[in-house]
């Protein structure tokens, strides 16, 4: 019995000792160690590869590296992936290439506020310099007078509107201009000048009669050496031919009381003279009614009806 045991004894550190010595084997060992370089420089590799996906050919980050998803660090599908970089990618450059921007309404009131003082300034600025041209006396009285009639707000406006067709708002703007403290006798004739005008256009023969009213009661009280018209009388001669004419033109009789008005100033005519003067008159009377009716026409179309 002893001698079995001892037998089974040895034989187990026999087994013991073979594979202890399978274990310590060198050509495992360097084995080893070589699979686990291998694996580092593979692992290395690998890092290496996926920095370079996400930087330049230079090694530095590239703008388009923040919306990319490597898969190497990345469970999901390569295909997934790509779609959604893409979609987020477009969503913010079409976000910064088309910014919005909306104003609230008290923002809107003080950007309007700052484009009336704005408007307002330079309108200033534009008024001084005016009206420096007009005190400047080594101007000629001519060009002073133009810079003057620049400072007239309601000549421009009406001017404006005239041009445009709205008559009744140039009268109106006109008549402002005959009321602007910074107008004289000058600029107010040229209103009056200009609602004439726009009285033709409109075909109202009594307003245009009025005007020219006004126009020769100027002449008669200043001096307009500006237009070439001295102090005095000379602007009634025009508005009586104009009244008689106009006369003629509305009333049945006219005719008639104008040509008896001319025998009566002109006392050296004899009764004989009468039609001679009554036929010239309708001639004058019929030319005058036809340059009043078709101004607006000769105006708007550039044709003479």
């Amino acid at each position: 019995m002893d001698n079995r045991k001892l037998a089974i004894l040895l034989g187990s550190a026999a087994v013991l000792l073979l594979v202890l010595g399978l274990l310590l084997m060198p050509g495992k060992s360097e084995k080893s160690q070589r699979t686990g370089k291998n694996a580092s420089a593979i692992n290395g590799n690998k890092a290496e590869s996926d920095y370079s996906a996400r930087s330049g050919s230079n090694g530095r980050r590239s703008d388009s590296s923040d919306y990319r998803v490597s898969s190497a660090s990345s469970g999901r599908s390569s295909s997934a992936s790509r779609g959604s970089s893409a979609g987020y990618s477009s969503g913010r450059e079409s976000e910064e290439l088309v910014p919005k921007r909306t104003y609230t309404e008290k923002e809107m009131q003080e950007l309007r506020r700052k484009r009336e003082e704005l408007r307002k300034e330079m309108y200033d600025r534009k008024l001084k310099w005016l009206q420096e041209k007009v005190n400047d006396e080594s101007l000629s009285a001519k060009s002073r007078y133009r810079y003057r009639l620049k400072m007239i707000d309601g000549f421009r406006k009406g001017n404006d509107a005239f041009n445009k067709g709205d008559y009744v708002d140039a009268l109106k703007e006109y008549m402002k201009g005959l009321k602007d403290p910074d107008g004289n006798e000058e600029t107010k004739f040229m209103c009056l000048m200009q609602m004439r005008m726009t009285a033709k256009m409109l075909k109202d023969y009594d307003l245009y009669l009025e005007l020219l009213k006004q126009q020769s009661q100027m002449i008669e009280e200043h001096n307009l050496q500006v237009f070439g018209i001295e102090k005095g009388k000379s602007g009634w001669p025009l508005y009586e031919s104009r009244r008689r004419y106009i006369m003629a033109i509305k009333e049945p009789d006219g005719i008639d009381k104008a040509v008896d008005e001319i025998m009566k100033d002109n006392f050296f005519l004899d009764k004989k003279d009468r039609e001679e003067i009554r036929e010239k008159f309708i001639n004058d009377m019929e030319e005058f009614k036809k340059d009043f009716e078709s101004t607006r026409e000769l105006l708007t179309t550039g044709e003479e009806t």
